[in-house]
């Protein structure tokens, strides 16, 4: 396998312009074939991206996913929010905390239901929320938000920046793992709906259909 420096097997421009293609038609199209190739679309191209494309392909895909929420959820980043912040999900998660701040007593989703939320960065890089009525009214269902979880988390794999080096520790064996940021949609009786977990990436490349993570009780440092 590639590491995160070292390019491999480089696609071709055709296969270049496929990936982007498929993602595009794919992120926000609630079926199985479509959430499926997310997991299954980064397989095949870990490691091949030709150095220099990686953080454009990674940034398109979150606008993608960022449209969807949009149209989707009343939910949205600004076209102002630099490459650097723009991550969708991470502002949902911010915005979780903030209801909670404010003592708002709602779930996100239903939150989502009754205002338009619109992102921006302040000075100092902290994600700022302007409320306003919702685009869309009707129910707002978390397995469709989780359609776009699982291309989230195919950005996170394929993004050196959401990679870590998370240390477990497990019967006496000490292992270090390379591993990305993998957003996790709570079951209701969690408490907040999203959290942050860690997968080890050489996992998700066998099973990408399967979302797994280190158990958190294991892990001993992240780098």
């Amino acid at each position: 396998m590639a590491t995160k420096n070292e390019v491999k097997n480089p696609l071709s421009d055709y296969e270049m312009d496929a990936m982007w293609m498929s993602y595009r038609y794919a992120i926000g199209r609630h079926t199985i074939a479509s959430v499926m190739h997310a997991g299954n679309m980064v397989k095949n191209v870990y490691g091949r991206i030709p150095e220099g494309s990686v953080d454009f392909n990674v940034y398109d895909m979150r606008r993608e996913i960022n449209h969807s929420l949009e149209w989707g959820f009343n939910f949205g980043l600004d076209l102002y929010v630099p490459q650097k912040f723009y991550d969708p999900f991470k502002a949902l998660m911010e915005l979780e905390k903030y209801l909670s701040k404010q003592k708002e007593n709602t779930d996100l989703l239903t939150y989502l239901k009754d205002h338009r939320v619109t992102v921006s960065l302040s000075v100092n890089n902290e994600y700022l929320f302007k409320i306003g009525e919702p685009i869309h009214s009707g129910d707002l269902y978390a397995h469709n938000l989780h359609d776009l979880l699982i291309w989230t988390n195919a950005a996170n794999a394929l993004d050196p920046k959401k990679h870590h080096q998370v240390t477990t520790e497990f019967e006496g064996k000490i292992e270090v793992h390379d591993a990305f940021e993998l957003y996790h949609l709570n079951r209701s009786n969690e408490g907040n709906l999203l959290s942050i977990k860690y997968s080890a990436m050489d996992d998700y490349l066998k099973t990408p259909s399967v979302e797994s993570w280190i158990a958190e009780e294991y892990i001993t440092n992240i780098d």
